[in-house]
């Protein structure tokens, strides 16, 4: 799933999400602001530590953009999906 493309199909945005899209970028925001001051201060795994500073070019990242996290984090407690079935929508190994 590309969060880009399916964002276009409203109707399909709020069945995979449970969000209208208007509602998504409301929660974007926030999300945004804590997704970064976490991994400011985290390492991957969670632990309290230096991060290593993250690259600036994000368009190598299977998630690339911020919206593409979040889309992803909605769609699993909507939908329940299979892991397996949720990494190869997304594009994951």
């Amino acid at each position: 799933m590309i969060y880009a493309e399916i964002r276009k199909r409203t109707k399909q945005f709020e069945s995979v999400t449970g969000l209208k899209v208007e509602e998504f970028d409301k929660l974007h925001s926030p999300f945004s602001a804590i997704w970064r001051n976490f991994y400011r201060i985290h390492r991957i795994n969670g632990t309290i530590g230096a991060a290593p500073l993250m690259n600036s070019d994000e368009s190598t990242k299977t998630l690339p953009i911020k919206e593409d996290k979040l889309f992803f984090i909605l769609v699993y407690p909507k939908n329940y999906t299979l892991q397996e079935i949720l990494a190869a929508s997304f594009g994951f190994s």
